[in-house]
């Protein structure tokens, strides 16, 4: 099981603690913080718990397709009457931008899918929930009108038990278009006692306003049940009642979090998942670091064991900070695979980048940035990181690595990887609670891939924090790799995010063409990889740039969406280079296209066709 929380919080650390029941235990198999824009919730209350996020009239929408790594649950086993209920969807890409909802309030697939009234004789349709009558709850219900194809058809209202929410709705006149996203909070206001009902409804139903009022629809529906004033989500005992004092001789399972806080009131969302799981790992001791997370300390003769003494079997990578090696770790539950970074004592990444690295892997933790499970700085030592091992290597090893033997990577592999390494990116530039991080060495061979083949983004010693709000950039020497450097950031010194963009862009070509970005094999107009295909396109020869093992298998219309998006990323001047979110959303559109029924990109295709 999970549990998910948000919490208001006003000061730059908390502490979560686990209190066993009488005579049972504590244990908690991960835990995620994750900073929530402030526009996502306007409400202050101390904590509100999440109860249930459904996606309404389409299927669950998973984590992986939501940037807050949120999962909606399809709303089937909650409507009342099914029969009398119709779902109807549209192409996410179709709805439209609005001003007031982005991607953190709720992703397009929510709006782009709804549950509506199946016909003239069905009046209205609800949705039953369990709840705890003792609390008041926070309802967010989604909107978007997909069903009209002009302003003012649509007029409904809507009910939270005998409560009238919102009444003769019309989601035009709010949002002057139809297909345009909308939501509205609501306090339920059930009052405690003894003979309330468990049950919520949310029920919809035509409008009386209107005789020809065609139909009532909802989008989706978040239930967030909000901490009563002992600020407790479960009864009425305080927090402070629960905790044994210090003389108890109860055991409890105590985690402090550091967290920067900048304005006055910042969410944060965390998950508990609380299912037994077999853990991975030997035992080692676990420490705090200096960046002031838990991150565990291996002994330098853990290392040796589990790597076979650095054994020249055992290394899977060679990069500016030394040698990878690929180690085994032995437990209770099997073998874990480690990958080991050793510093080489002759590199120019030195003491500064290795701190670096643990300081902000040891901060952050999303999906698609490589974990940092661990370390060894042992006194007189080496510098050695330890890293969650990433079974298919690098995106530049299937490419154009030294090992091609491996089947080439096909277009939709390659647009998911992309949309993996985005949303890593995104997530540093937008949404850390410690502020903007700028990658600042994008390039293939810091895109790692698991076992799925999803993305990771790896490599985080020369990152750095970004400006602060009032701040355009940050004045610092160029670090990066060569190919993939962001001219203005090289010409000025002048350090944003849109450096990650830059590089990015080039990320897309390589990917595109097969080739890596600097090749000084090849005649010098080939050299720069970046240069040459936006040359090739200037003489109406895009076609040359594409990977061979492609042809046959682009669709037209996705090929020109990755490179869309490549040459936006790949301007001059920063500021007209797009966020990583446009780029993440322009690579999910591209993903679509792939799979609608084009014409392929063929070998000796004209600029015609592209």
């Amino acid at each position: 099981m999970s549990k998910e929380y948000a919490m208001n919080l006003k000061a730059n650390t908390f502490t979560l603690t686990f209190v066993p029941s009488k005579d049972s235990t504590v244990f908690v198999n991960a835990i995620e913080v994750v900073s929530i824009p402030n526009e996502v919730f306007s409400f202050q209350q101390d904590a509100i718990e999440t109860m249930y996020r459904l996606n309404m009239g389409g299927f669950s929408v998973s984590p992986q397709n939501d940037t807050l790594h949120r999962f909606w649950e399809k709303d089937d086993d909650y409507v009342q009457d099914i029969l009398g209920a119709v779902n109807v969807s549209v192409d996410p890409f179709s709805v439209k931008s609005s001003f007031d909802v982005n991607s953190e309030i709720a992703p397009k697939q929510v709006y782009a899918t709804a549950k509506a009234l199946k016909n003239e004789k069905v009046s209205n349709l609800t949705w039953v929930f369990l709840v705890n009558p003792n609390f008041k709850y926070i309802l967010r219900m989604h909107f978007c009108d997909i069903i009209s194809r002009l302003k003012h058809q649509l007029y409904f209202d809507v009910y939270v038990n005998s409560e009238a929410a919102v009444k003769d709705l019309d989601l035009s006149a709010l949002t002057y278009d139809v297909g345009v996203p909308y939501f509205i909070d609501f306090v339920s206001k059930l009052n405690p006692s003894k003979n309330s009902s468990d049950m919520l409804t949310v029920r919809i139903e035509r409008s009386k306003l209107e005789e020809e009022s065609q139909n009532a629809i909802m989008n989706g529906l978040e239930i967030m049940k909000i901490s009563n004033e002992a600020r407790s989500l479960d009864g009425f005992s305080s927090a402070e009642a629960i905790l044994p004092n210090s003389h108890s001789k109860i055991r409890n399972l105590v985690i402090a979090f550091l967290c920067s806080v900048l304005v006055a009131s910042v969410f944060l969302a965390l998950i508990c998942f609380l299912y037994p799981k077999k853990t991975k790992g030997s035992s080692g001791e676990l420490s705090l670091s200096s960046s002031g997370d838990y991150c565990r300390i291996f002994t330098l003769q853990e290392i040796k064991d589990a790597t076979n003494n650095f054994g020249e079997e055992s290394i899977i990578g060679v990069g500016g900070f030394g040698k990878v090696y690929m180690g085994k770790l032995e437990d209770g539950s099997g073998t874990t695979k480690v990958a080991f970074k050793r510093a080489n004592p002759e590199s120019k990444q030195g003491l500064t980048e290795f701190q670096n690295e643990i300081v902000l892997l040891s901060k952050l933790h999303h999906r698609h940035l490589v974990s940092l499970i661990g370390y060894s700085n042992e006194e007189g030592g080496e510098m050695i990181l330890a890293y969650e091992y990433m079974e298919n290597g690098s995106l530049s090893n299937h490419l154009y690595g030294p090992n091609m033997k491996m089947p080439p990577l096909s277009w939709k592999q390659r647009i998911e990887i992309c949309i993996g390494a985005a949303r890593g990116l995104h997530y540093l530039h937008t949404g850390t609670c410690h502020g903007k991080i700028i990658h600042r060495d994008v390039k293939t061979s810091n895109i790692l891939l698991d076992e799925s083949f999803v993305a990771k983004v790896s490599d985080f010693g020369i990152s750095r924090k970004g400006p602060f709000a009032d701040k355009s950039h940050v004045s610092t020497a160029v670090k990066g790799s060569f190919g993939y450097f962001d001219p203005d950031y090289f010409r000025t010194r002048h350090l944003t995010e849109k450096s990650d963009v830059f590089s990015f862009g080039v990320v897309l070509v390589e990917v595109v063409c097969g080739r890596p970005a600097l090749d000084h094999s090849v005649e010098t107009n080939r050299m720069n990889l970046a240069r040459w295909a936006l040359s090739c396109e200037e003489n109406g020869e895009l076609y040359k740039i594409i990977d061979r093992s492609l042809i046959g298998e682009v669709k037209v219309d996705s090929f020109n969406k990755v490179w869309e998006v490549a040459k936006k990323c790949l301007e001059e001047n920063r500021m007209n280079r797009p966020s990583m979110g446009y780029v993440m959303c322009s690579l999910e559109h591209a993903l679509q296209l792939d799979n609608n029924n084009f014409n392929s990109i063929v070998l000796g295709a004209t600029t015609s066709d592209l």
